[in-house]
């Protein structure tokens, strides 16, 4: 179905397991790890060339939503175990960067665990604002090399209508645009709109970047 819309890219979208987790125990961790080999077995097992054009099924993982590292390591692990497509990884941040509401998880942390693990793109998705969110995406990049992607949760919106029911910094697809500016500055490679945003901000952001490459501050 999805490749009958025919996008550029087809990814995978994987949330958390509702398993309970001890970090401490290597049993609990490896069942959450199998857990996400599971998965990706599943589609693994589909992605088979088409057979006139050549292309597969889909393109890669996006592990998301986790809110600690200890899942987002045995998630990264588990699909690791399986398959060699890329992966993007990204983890839910408050505006000061903490994963987990004791604030004893940070996005340095997270991060670097992407990267250990195998990811091939680190991410993080926040409801701070555009110039919040661009500090958090400058601190990542001065963590990892790797490509950065970052998803912009959008509050729940009022029926029938494109605003959202609560005012925040991105309460209008139209918020879309300084956030990208800002974010493209920082160095950040992919952008998102989520949670419940429609398909008016995801547009904003595409119209925001076309035709732009991204470089990090550094150059690179």
């Amino acid at each position: 179905m999805a490749k009958a819309a025919n996008p550029q890219h087809i990814l995978v979208e994987v949330w958390p397991c509702a398993l309970p987790l001890d970090p401490d125990s290597a049993n609990s961790m490896k069942e959450h790890r199998d857990q996400y080999a599971r998965v990706a077995r599943v589609f693994e097992a589909i992605d088979k060339p088409d057979a006139e054009t050549g292309v597969t099924a889909f393109d890669g993982f996006l592990l998301a939503g986790f809110g600690n590292i200890p899942a987002l390591k045995a998630a990264i692990a588990g699909v690791r175990m399986v398959s060699d497509k890329p992966v993007f990884a990204s983890a839910v941040m408050d505006g000061e960067g903490h994963l987990d509401p004791k604030k004893t998880q940070t996005l340095e942390e997270a991060v670097a665990a992407m990267a250990e693990f195998g990811a091939d793109v680190a991410g993080f998705a926040t409801f701070a604002g555009p110039e919040e969110a661009a500090q958090l995406a400058r601190r990542a990049a001065a963590v990892t090399d790797l490509p950065l992607l970052v998803s912009l949760a959008v509050p729940p919106m009022a029926k029938g209508r494109r605003k959202a029911k609560e005012s925040g910094p991105y309460d209008t697809p139209e918020t879309m645009l300084s956030a990208a500016s800002a974010l493209r500055a920082a160095g950040v490679q992919f952008l998102r709109a989520t949670s419940q945003a429609g398909p008016a901000y995801t547009a904003v952001l595409a119209a925001a970047t076309s035709g732009f490459d991204v470089h990090r501050p550094a150059g690179e």
